[in-house]
C-alpha cells in the first residue's frame, strides 16, 4: 500500500525525495501489516524499500523516527477523514431514524480505518499513538459539541469500538460499523424507537 506523504512536504522539494521517503513508509507500512513488527529493523526496512542503508538515514534518524512519521501521516489522514463541516445533530437523526442514513463522517472513519487496518491493529496497541488517536478524535467532536469531558467520553468509546473491530479478524463490514456508530452517537443511552 503506498503511502503518499508528497502533500505533508515542502511543495518545492525534490521529486526523488519524496519518492524515496514514501518507498520507505510504504516498507515500513507493509512490513508492519504483515505482522512483523518485532523483526523489523532498519535493514529490513530498506531491504523491502530497495534502497540503501545510508540513503534511509537521509530521511530518518532511526526506526522509532519513521515510525513517528507514519503516525503523524495516519493521524492526519484520520483528520481529514473525520471532517465534515456540515454535521448538525438534528439533521444526522432525522436521515437516521427516516432512511437508516449513517453520519457521513462516520462511515469515512471506518472506510479510513479499515484501509491501513493491520497498521492500526499494531498502532493502537502502543499508548502513545492510542492516546494520540483519541485526542484526534476528542478535537473534532469539541468542533461540534463544547463540553470536553463529554468529548474525551465520546472519543474514548469510539476508540474502544475501533480498537475491538480491527482485532476481530472476522469482523463487521465497513457500513455496518458505520451504522452501529452512528445508533450510539445519536442514540447514547437510550434505544432508537423511544422518543427523543
Amino acid at each position: 500500500m503506498m503511502i503518499k506523504m508528497g502533500e505533508m512536504m515542502k511543495k518545492k522539494e525534490d521529486p526523488r525525495v519524496i519518492r524515496t521517503r514514501n518507498l520507505l513508509m510504504t516498507a515500513l507500512t507493509d512490513l508492519i501489516q504483515e505482522g512483523r513488527y518485532e523483526e523489523i529493523s532498519v535493514s529490513l526496512i530498506v531491504r523491502n524499500a530497495g534502497v540503501n542503508r545510508s540513503t534511509f538515514y537521509l530521511h530518518f534518524l532511526d526506526k522509532e523516527d519513521i515510525i513517528e512519521k507514519l503516525e503523524s501521516h495516519i493521524l492526519t489522514e484520520l483528520k481529514t477523514a473525520l471532517y465534515y463541516p456540515n454535521y448538525h445533530y438534528s439533521k444526522a437523526l432525522r436521515a437516521f431514524k427516516k432512511d437508516g442514513t449513517p453520519i457521513k463522517s462516520v462511515i469515512a472513519l471506518f472506510q479510513h480505518i479499515n484501509k491501513y487496518k493491520q497498521l492500526y491493529k499494531y498502532l493502537l496497541r502502543i499508548n502513545t499513538f492510542h492516546a494520540k488517536f483519541i485526542e484526534t478524535i476528542k478535537n473534532e467532536v469539541l468542533k461540534f459539541h463544547s463540553k470536553p469531558w463529554e468529548a474525551i467520553y465520546m472519543a474514548s468509546g469510539i476508540t474502544g469500538v475501533i480498537t475491538r473491530w480491527v482485532e476481530n479478524e472476522h469482523g463487521e463490514s465497513v457500513e455496518n460499523m458505520g451504522l452501529l456508530l452512528t445508533n450510539v452517537i445519536l442514540f447514547p443511552l437510550g434505544a432508537f424507537n423511544e422518543d427523543i
